[in-house]
């Protein structure tokens, strides 16, 4: 269909500063958009990295804000570790909200580390910009 439009499989073992994708994405040289609205928070972009820490820049393709679920190795974002855009909800899920086109802190540690850090969404105004480390 030539929108770029794919079904992903996460392989499991990455490498660092790479990210990998699991679910329906498109993809373009300058971004990535979630491409199915799932309302189960299965689909997600991946990344390994090694740094204190790391943005994203996220822009809504639609009206509505909406969240995204962030996990550092497979667990909500400790205390510690937690950017300035995110929140914790009553099941202590971490997570960001999408409501404007901006750069999003999502990990602000003291120390350099070497984690998995991993981006739920189901809404397909998810569009992913870049990343950035620190």
């Amino acid at each position: 269909d030539g929108d770029g439009t794919a079904v992903y499989s996460d392989p499991g073992r990455h490498e660092d500063g790479r990210f990998y994708l699991q679910g329906t994405w498109s993809t373009d040289l300058e971004s990535v958009r979630h491409g199915m609205a799932t309302g189960e928070l299965e689909d997600y972009v991946a990344i390994r990295y090694t740094a204190a820490s790391v943005n994203v820049v996220v822009q809504p393709e639609g009206p509505e804000d909406f969240i995204v679920v962030a996990t550092l190795n497979d667990n909500p974002i400790p205390e510690w570790d937690r950017g300035t855009d995110i929140r914790v909800n009553e099941e202590g899920s971490t997570y960001f909200l999408v409501d404007t086109p901006r750069l999003y802190s999502v990990i602000r540690s003291g120390v350099v580390n070497t984690f998995e850090l991993e981006l739920q969404v189901d809404s397909t105004n998810f569009v992913l910009y870049t990343f950035t480390f620190g």
